[in-house]
Parts: structure tokens; C-alpha cells; sequence
């Protein structure tokens, strides 16, 4: 399979490219030919959900729905999270084969030319958070390899010309932006910010 690309337009290439990165997931089944794309967020993120189903919505069969978890001590269900799961359509199928090596998620060599500034911006508001100080800003990549991480710092100094490097978060390595290069991330990103993530740049916070 070729690099991703396909049909799909910029802002859907660059929304799923950013997710794929965070939270988002392909999926192609046993059996099946072509892949699915699902976002899943926290119920606090019902907004961000349905602006991801509204630029994805042609390929989509139902609204974002509420998910549930059952509690065993309160012997109920309760929702957990907004999500939504495209329609089979083989425009995912070169994102899958670029994103994942036996089912697990991996960093393509060419992730520089295929991340926008939309696609870094939704990539923060998925896995982005300030540290203890909120000076300086986290890419919680914690669920990829070490050497996928570093290509994904490289990438981020070759094209954003930020400083970012490895830092340690207990036996695992997640990337870390200084206060300097916050700074100018913010000024990437905040055209494609929704509001309500304004606060992942304490310091810089309009």
C-alpha cells in the first residue's frame, strides 16, 4: 500500500492524521476488505466529539452515542463516553497500513510530510497537558515505542522547529515541549483550537 492520502480532503486527512496520533483508532476485521475509523472521548469532550462527526459525517451511519459502563458496587450502568465509528470505506485502508504493524499502532516514516499544523493542534487537544508548573506542555505518547517517539520529535523539530526531546513519566517516555516552545506552538495551533482547549496553554491563554 501506498502513503496515506486517497480521497479524502485536507481538513478530514489532517483531523484523522492528528487522531491516529491521540485517540483515534482503524480498525480492519478478520473478514473484512475495507477499514473503519472510531473516535471515542470523555464526556466532558461531547463537543469535540461532534465536531470530529461533523467532518466525517459523509461516512458515518449514526450520530455520536453515549457509551456505558456497569458498575458492580452501584448495580447499574453509567455513561463513560461520546463516540462515534465510520462505515467501512477503503479511503482509510493506506492510513491503516501506514499507522499499524500487527494490529498495533505505530509512527510511519513519513509522518513529518503527512502532519499539519490542524492535525498537530488536534493531536494536543487529544493528548496534550500542561506539567505541575503549567509552563510547558506534554504529548502524552506514552501507548508508542521509544523509536516511534523519536520520530515523531524529529518530525516536530524538521517542520514546527520545536525543541521537544524524551522525558521519563515512571517506566515509560512521553514528549516534552519547553516553556519556550510552547509559545510558539500556541501560535500554530490557535487558529485551529476549539475554545475549550485553551487551557492545555496556561501561560499563554489568550
Amino acid at each position: 500500500m501506498g502513503s496515506p492520502g486517497g480521497n479524502l480532503n485536507q481538513k478530514q486527512h489532517s483531523i484523522l492524521i492528528g487522531s491516529l496520533l491521540g485517540d483515534g483508532t482503524l480498525w480492519l476485521g478478520k473478514s473484512a476488505v475495507n477499514v473503519n475509523f472510531k473516535i471515542e472521548h470523555g464526556l466532558a469532550q461531547k463537543n469535540y466529539v461532534f465536531f470530529k462527526y461533523k467532518i466525517f459525517k459523509e461516512f458515518v451511519g449514526t450520530p455520536p452515542k453515549l457509551s456505558f459502563r456497569y458498575s458492580v458496587i452501584l448495580n447499574k450502568h453509567y455513561p463513560k463516553s461520546w463516540w462515534f465509528r465510520t462505515l467501512r470505506n477503503s479511503l482509510f485502508n493506506s492510513y491503516f497500513y501506514s499507522f499499524y504493524k500487527d494490529r498495533k499502532k505505530i509512527i510511519p516514516n513519513e509522518i513529518e510530510s503527512l502532519l499539519t499544523p490542524l492535525g498537530l493542534a488536534v493531536w494536543i487537544m487529544d493528548d496534550g497537558s500542561s506539567n505541575n508548573k503549567r509552563t510547558a506542555l506534554y504529548l502524552n505518547s506514552h501507548g508508542f515505542e521509544v523509536k516511534d517517539q523519536l520520530k515523531l520529535c524529529e518530525a516536530l523539530k524538521r517542520k514546527f522547529s520545536l525543541n521537544v526531546r524524551l522525558h521519563k513519566d515512571g517506566n515509560k517516555r512521553r514528549i516534552y515541549i519547553p516553556v519556550k516552545d510552547t509559545k510558539s506552538l500556541f501560535k500554530i495551533v490557535v487558529p485551529y483550537l476549539l475554545p475549550e482547549f485553551f487551557y492545555k496553554f496556561p501561560i499563554v491563554t489568550p
